[in-house]
């Protein structure tokens, strides 16, 4: 499956918005919130921003392989620490435009490239 990447930025901004401390969101509670995206590509981006380290996430699955097509429940709890640092970066609509160009124009196809690229991005802005 391909990883879409404003899923991941309306996720990551979403979370921030609406998750308090000790507090949880489901993923139904999700799919109601961002409707533009399937119940499959909002899993499957938490599932990938749960790898890389940007959220806290409960994942569980009906078939006990954390597979995403199977999922029976899943819960976020929180934006770690680089899940903030990367929000900052791509939060602007203009920069992350620009971020997904660059991201398209490298062949970019993870979440390690596309906060590499953000990161570049965001400190060339800061020193100009």
């Amino acid at each position: 499956m391909k990883l879409n990447y404003d899923c991941l930025h309306d996720l990551l901004l979403l979370l921030e918005e609406e998750l308090t401390s000790g507090e949880h969101i489901t993923l139904d509670e999700l799919k109601q919130k961002l409707t533009k995206y399937s119940g499959q590509d909002i899993a499957y981006t938490i599932k990938k921003a749960k790898e890389a380290g940007l959220v806290e996430a409960t994942w569980l699955s009906a078939d006990n392989d954390d597979n995403e097509d199977g999922v029976y429940y899943c819960h976020c709890t929180d934006l770690t620490y680089d899940g903030h640092c990367f929000l900052n970066c791509i939060r602007n609509v203009s920069t992350w435009e620009k971020i997904k160009s660059a991201t398209k124009k490298v062949g970019g196809k993870s979440i390690e490239v596309l906060i590499e690229i953000a990161a570049n991005i965001a400190s060339n802005a800061f020193l100009s």
